[in-house]
């Protein structure tokens, strides 16, 4: 298999260890998990594979050979953005027009037909939790990094949006953060 992405090194908070030796690498198509507990660097690590700053001082080396799209824990919604916007955000960034028939879908798909128009203040947690994991599936990136993606959601829910997950993401690279 072909690696696409790799963290080797360690990291500290101030001169506190965060995690390390740690030697990571991502095989494309293939699902890695990092499961441990809160506060051991798991979100640092997809942060490193992603090119985004961690605040943290870490020795070694990342890298990623792929386009990312990553589901942080936050859901990170834009407030004044209705639903429909908040998934189509990465496209209109970067100046595409978005497929609102692929958003719809996945808005769909996630549940959330009926809230489609509701900025994210009208929405539970764990319906934001679903309008993130609809952008992050929207961008159509090769390499997904999700960072405790179905925390917020209940049992029944939880088992639907990781079903639609294995199937809309079939083929790609995931690294999947969990407790």
């Amino acid at each position: 298999m072909t690696e696409v992405a790799q963290v080797t090194g360690q990291a500290w908070v101030g001169d506190q260890p965060l995690f390390g030796p740690v030697d990571l690498r991502l095989h494309q198509g293939e699902w890695t998990c990092l499961l441990g507990p809160s506060g051991v660097g798991k979100s640092t690590v997809l942060r490193l594979i992603a090119g985004l700053e961690t605040g943290v001082r870490f020795q070694g080396a990342a890298r990623c050979d792929l386009p990312v799209a990553l589901m942080a824990q936050d859901a990170g919604l834009i407030g004044w953005l209705d639903v429909a916007g908040n998934v189509t955000l990465g496209a209109r960034l970067r100046g595409q027009a978005p497929d609102h028939d692929r958003a719809n879908a996945l808005i769909a798909a996630v549940g959330l037909t009926d809230r489609a128009g509701h900025l994210p203040a009208r929405l539970s947690g764990g319906q934001r939790q679903r309008v993130a994991l609809a952008r992050t599936l929207f961008e159509d990136r090769p390499l997904v990094l999700l960072d405790e993606p179905f925390s917020a959601l209940d049992a029944r829910t939880r088992t639907g949006m990781q079903d639609l997950s294995a199937d809309l993401l079939q083929g790609r690279t995931v690294l999947l953060v969990t407790r």
